[in-house]
């Protein structure tokens, strides 16, 4: 073993190794490059360990960029929801389906408000199930019972959480809408979600759904909640599984519509977009339009303002810049090169075949020819 080590330390590649088995040294100069060798190799693998690590976990980096005069920007989506959700004419013929109750009932004004409920439902306004307490007669399908201007990304669903529009007739809204881009650069498609830290729209988190959005992510987190909280989903989570609330659950809900509506207390991951697009309101300006062919309409007027930054992930440690990381480390503290680590391998494979009960007479190594011409 120690003939093995000193030959290696001989003919490595490797700087200072020579000096550790060289003759007429004294014992102190030997410990001295012993503890030069091993801090230099603790060197190299901390740095290597560092620079792996940077490209494992966080290869890229967002940038901002103004270039703006060269864009094609994205339009955005707007959602328009009816402030009243009940139709007028479809509500006694819904009453009587359900509850066998006629206009002018004692009960059809009970459950006109029943209805209104339902149809307006969302997680700000649960309290409204409070008054109807545990009546039976309630349990029916919720979500067969069940305006605003919502300006969102078109890459993503509404929010009814954030800001938005309300108009009506005779009034004209003109809002001023800003964005802010966020975008990937080439080849960041091709990295793993943990290493590029955002999603695509096609690449959906749960089985539950076809796409992927940080909104549908989050109505997902509550939805969760409501699930641990009392034990059923709000009838308008349909499109996943587990229990719908009916109104006894829709109680429980209102109890927890704070909780809800943060997610206080709720751990819930979403990773951003790649590609998105964020759309603030900037200015409102409200116009009556009492006469005239509008007078009778609504509306609302939008203006884009042209953006003038966005965000851009890009890659910046490719693998070609790992292999250097790796190469000026060991090149510096251990003054090696590739070949150098090829002879490491070269030589542990010379030694076990040297070893091995197979070997004939005729395998003989370059230093065992040295040492017997010197012999002679």
């Amino acid at each position: 073993m120690m003939e093995s080590w000193k030959e290696f330390c001989s003919e490595t590649s490797f700087h200072g190794f020579n000096h550790i088995t060289a003759e007429r040294r004294h014992w102190s100069e030997r410990l001295l490059w012993v503890c030069f060798i091993v801090a230099s190799v603790w060197l190299v693998l901390d740095i290597s360990i560092g620079q792996w690590q940077r490209y494992d976990e966080n290869p890229t980096i967002v940038t901002l960029e103004k270039d703006f005069r060269t864009w094609r920007i994205h339009m955005p989506a707007v959602t328009a929801c009816l402030k009243n959700k009940v139709d007028v004419k479809k509500l006694p013929n819904a009453i009587k389906s359900r509850w066998n109750v006629e206009a002018g009932h004692p009960k059809y004004v009970y459950y006109s408000r029943f209805v209104s409920a339902v149809a307006s439902s969302t997680l700000e306004n649960l309290k409204v199930f409070e008054q109807f307490g545990d009546d039976p007669t309630l349990d029916v399908d919720l979500f067969r019972l069940a305006v605003d201007y919502y300006l969102h990304s078109p890459y993503d669903v509404v929010d009814y959480t954030e800001a938005h529009t309300t108009t009506s007739p005779p009034l004209i809204a003109h809002v001023d809408v800003t964005t802010t881009e966020i975008g990937v650069g080439p080849g960041v498609r091709a990295l793993l979600p943990r290493r590029r830290q955002c999603l695509f729209t096609d690449e959906p988190t749960t089985a539950s759904r076809q796409v992927y959005s940080t909104h549908s992510c989050r109505q997902d987190c509550r939805r969760r909640l409501a699930m641990e909280l009392c034990g059923c989903q709000p009838f308008y989570y349909f499109y996943a599984a587990g229990p719908t609330c009916t109104v006894r659950g829709m109680r429980c809900l209102s109890l927890h519509q704070h909780r809800l509506f943060t997610l206080e207390g709720q751990r819930c991951s979403c990773s951003q977009q790649c590609v998105d697009a964020v759309f603030k309101e900037a200015l409102e300006k409200i116009e009556n339009m009492t006469g005239g062919p509008f007078g009778l309409q609504g509306s609302v007027h939008y203006t884009l303002e042209q953006p003038r930054e966005r965000y851009v992930r890009y890659i910046v440690f490719y693998f070609q810049d790992l292999v250097v990381s790796f190469g000026g480390a060991a090149g510096l503290f251990l003054g090696a090169s590739f070949i150098s680590f090829v002879e490491v391998g070269y030589f542990l494979i010379e030694r076990l075949s040297r070893s091995s009960p197979t070997r004939t007479a005729t395998d003989v190594s370059v230093s065992d020819i040295r040492r017997r011409l010197a012999q002679k």
